[in-house]
């Protein structure tokens, strides 16, 4: 259902993101954790589109949505 592939992304010349991969199907439940700093909300931010992604894929139902 959602599938992300590669995801890079970076604030300037600092990547926080490197090459996630998540992949969640319908029905699942999933949880984000980490720790202060992990990533977290910047994988959410890029989810949305309101954070650019430098590298990577995100689909969601076989569509592409990293254009979007």
């Amino acid at each position: 259902m959602l599938t992300v592939e590669g995801l890079r992304s970076r604030y300037g010349r600092i990547e926080v993101l490197h090459g996630l991969d998540l992949r969640v199907d319908s029905g699942e439940i999933v949880a984000v954790v980490g720790a202060n700093g992990a990533g977290k909300t910047t994988l959410l931010k890029c989810l949305a589109g309101v954070q650019p992604m430098s590298h990577g894929q995100v689909s969601f139902r076989g569509e592409n949505l990293t254009a979007l």
